[in-house]
C-alpha cells in the first residue's frame, strides 16, 4: 500500500475553486451546498476529467492507512471470514475534523447529509482512485 500512497501524493491536483478554504468553515450535517452525489457503485464508472463542483461521494469505507490530516481508504466486501479489498481507493484530507479513533482497520460512512467531497478521479489499471476532502463538522459529544 505504500506504492498507492506514493502514487496519490504525486497525482493530487490542486483543489478546485468553490470549496471552503483550509481555514474556512466546516459544514453542519445536512448543510452542504447543493451538488452532484455519487454512490460507490456509480463513482467506479467515472472517467478522469472535470467534475461538477461540488461533487460528493457516499458509502462505507475501510481505512488502510492513517496520518495526521489524511487517510487512505478502500471499499471492501467479506467472503466468509476473508476480507476482500474493492476496486476503489480514496485518499481523504481532513480539516480539523478527523474522526476520533481513526486508524487502519476502522470504518467511516459518508452519508448524503455528511458526504465526502470528490476532488479528482484517476483510473489506474483496474482501480478507480479518488482524492477527496471531508468538510463535515465532527459529531457533538453527548455527555449524558
Amino acid at each position: 500500500m505504500v506504492f498507492v500512497g506514493a502514487f496519490l501524493a504525486a497525482s493530487v491536483a490542486p483543489a478546485d475553486a468553490g470549496s471552503p478554504s483550509r481555514t474556512g468553515n466546516l459544514y453542519a450535517s445536512g448543510q452542504f451546498p447543493a451538488g452532484k452525489t455519487y454512490a460507490v457503485e456509480e463513482v467506479i464508472g467515472l472517467n478522469e476529467g472535470a467534475l461538477p463542483n461540488p461533487t460528493y461521494l457516499t458509502g462505507q469505507f475501510l481505512c488502510i492507512e492513517s496520518r495526521a490530516d489524511q487517510a487512505l481508504f478502500t471499499t471492501y466486501s467479506k467472503d466468509g471470514d476473508e476480507l476482500v479489498f474493492g476496486k476503489l481507493v480514496l485518499s481523504v484530507t481532513f480539516f480539523s475534523n478527523r474522526p476520533p479513533g481513526l486508524h487502519a482497520g476502522s470504518l467511516i460512512t459518508a452519508t448524503s447529509s455528511d458526504p465526502l467531497t470528490i476532488k479528482a478521479v484517476f483510473r489506474r489499471n483496474d482501480l478507480t482512485v479518488l482524492t477527496a476532502e471531508s468538510w463535515s463538522l465532527p459529531p457533538k459529544q453527548n455527555n449524558n
